[in-house]
């Protein structure tokens, strides 16, 4: 039904352009700013990364995720280049030392990148707990969240990983 829609708008606005002088209709129009006023809100909803929470020391920070007694927050000094990444608590103090990345918590464990790199240039993976406390050491070259208690990761083994 939505792909017919679509069509009909389609052919609609290339007929205008073609130089015919159609018109929406007025239930044309409003059923468009019907649909609009639907996919806005559920647009806004799926484009939303970050918590909006209330204490203003947040605001030294360029994100943050909360995940009820702590926050995950990041400061940006180059965007894709250079950043710190902080476990803290509700009020601001944090954690865990810089990061260079805190994955989203999974059964209580968040995978962490330590800042400095191994000796082939790799940022190693590893776990913390909601405290701060390294519960895997950062050993693996990839990780993903815990599931059901398990996980994969890679690691270097001899010339393969």
């Amino acid at each position: 039904m939505r792909q017919n829609y679509f069509r009909s708008t389609w052919r609609n606005l290339a007929r205008q352009k073609d130089g015919s002088n159609q018109r929406l209709t007025p239930l044309a129009t409003f059923r468009n700013l019907i649909l609009l006023s639907l996919l806005l809100p559920s647009a806004r909803t799926f484009a939303q990364t970050n918590t909006s929470p209330n204490e203003s020391w947040l605001t030294e920070y360029d994100e943050c995720q909360d995940y009820g007694e702590v926050y995950v927050v990041k400061k940006i000094t180059k965007p894709c280049r250079s950043y710190q990444t902080f476990l803290t608590d509700k009020n601001g103090r944090k954690l865990t030392p810089a990061y260079r990345d805190i994955g989203d918590f999974e059964e209580g464990l968040a995978e962490f990148v330590p800042m400095q790199l191994n000796q082939q240039g790799h940022g190693l993976h590893g776990f913390i707990d909601k405290q701060g406390k390294v519960i895997v050491e950062p050993n693996y070259i990839s990780t993903d969240r815990f599931r059901q208690g398990k996980t994969w990761v890679i690691y270097p083994a001899d010339t393969h990983y």
